[in-house]
């Protein structure tokens, strides 16, 4: 049985990464581990003010995929504000983004997500060079000129918030557009609206409780 079960391992292994991860009997998790990939294990962040790394869920993936089709253009840019170890930035790379970008505090968990980007390169499931992470503390982090997408999946509290918030808006000062900010998770929806921030629509979210707010700023 152990050595079924190790010849079973290597020839999923040596199997397309599309078709693996969409196979019904094979859940994501175990997928990602064939392939070497980490994205699922939770790490707390002792910084402060900066939430424990949690991967936005398969759940989460399929709730917006609706939202981004047929509104991304070759002239729309996406960045995820604690992008993690990058499983967002890949999802947002099937897309027709000029620019798939993150934005990570945490140097161990770039490294991580470097890793999982260039093994899924080599299995040719992203471009190579479509994403791009910058090591950043979203505080003091204000080059956001060429966004108009940005996602968060909770990842600080109020004190960083506040300051990123502020870094927005600034942002579409200096350079007049229409922005939307996905949130997954909105704990901090009181202070978007104080900020001035629009709320327009909750995302469905079906089974799922955690909720998914877009906001626009104009």
């Amino acid at each position: 049985m152990f050595r079924f079960m190790r010849r079973l391992v290597r020839y999923a292994s040596g199997l397309p990464y599309r078709f693996v991860r969409r196979a019904v009997s094979v859940p994501e998790r175990i997928c990602n581990r064939l392939h070497g990939l980490d994205f699922d294990v939770i790490v707390k962040m002792p910084e402060h003010g900066h939430s424990s790394y949690q991967a936005s869920s398969w759940d989460a993936r399929r709730i917006l995929r609706k939202y981004p089709n047929g509104r991304i253009t070759g002239d729309d840019a996406v960045i995820d504000v604690g992008c993690g170890k990058g499983r967002m930035l890949v999802f947002f790379s099937q897309f027709p983004f000029r620019y798939v970008d993150g934005l990570e505090y945490s140097h161990d968990m770039i490294k991580i997500a470097e890793n999982n980007l260039a093994i899924l390169r080599k299995l040719r499931y992203v471009g190579g060079g479509a994403i791009r992470i910058f090591q950043g503390d979203a505080a003091l982090y204000d080059d956001y000129d060429c966004y108009n997408y940005f996602y968060l999946y909770n990842p600080f509290s109020q004190i960083i918030m506040t300051p990123f918030l502020h870094h927005v808006k600034e942002s579409v000062e200096r350079h007049p557009r229409d922005i939307r900010i996905i949130y997954h998770n909105p704990v901090h929806h009181k202070l978007f609206i104080q900020e001035g921030f629009t709320f327009i629509e909750e995302l469905p979210a079906l089974m799922s409780p955690v909720k998914y707010y877009v906001y626009v700023l104009r």
